[in-house]
């Protein structure tokens, strides 16, 4: 699950919206939890995006409630069976620049090895919307990719992408 502190890391509580107790059960997109954004552009809401199995969930309250934002509606419809069933993404990503454009992605293969449903790179000016903006020649086949953008112009965007070798993209 997710912790979180309100008295500036002097402590830590579990939300309880993101741990139901059974850590050796993989019935949850909360067991994997890759990243996670904090988005400061919204001054109105406690928006905070996660980058989790399968998706990229949003919560406006702080983490009290979430939804999907990107990939499918695991939260809702929480299987009873095993996770690793579902044909979604294993690793996913969240970035977000100083001025709130989100980047997204998702891997090729399922925590199986298996080719995932919805793979590639993804952007949103709102955190709800998205447009697919993998470059063409993109690693066909990635796992893990990591992203950043360049402090400089956060227009410029790196993804290192893990396809078995190492790839940079711009």
């Amino acid at each position: 699950g997710i912790f979180k502190s309100v008295d500036g890391a002097r402590s830590w509580d579990i939300l309880p919206t993101t741990s139901d107790g059974l850590e050796s059960v993989f019935n949850s997109p909360f067991n994997y939890i890759w990243t996670m954004a904090i988005d400061h552009t919204n001054l109105d809401q406690d928006v905070v995006y996660a980058a989790v199995y399968g998706s990229i969930i949003r919560s406006d309250d702080g983490g009290d409630t979430w939804e999907t934002s990107l990939g499918p509606d695991l939260l809702d419809n929480v299987p009873s069976a095993d996770f690793n069933q579902f044909g979604v993404s294993f690793y996913t990503n969240i970035l977000i620049t100083p001025s709130g454009t989100l980047y997204a992605t998702l891997s090729s293969f399922t925590s199986q090895g298996n080719r995932s449903f919805r793979k590639g790179v993804f952007q949103s000016k709102d955190g709800t919307t998205w447009e697919n903006i993998t470059p063409i020649g993109f690693a066909e086949f990635h796992e893990r990719t990591v992203m950043s953008y360049a402090p400089s112009n956060e227009n410029s965007v790196y993804f290192a992408v893990d396809n078995g070798d190492l790839e940079i993209w711009k």
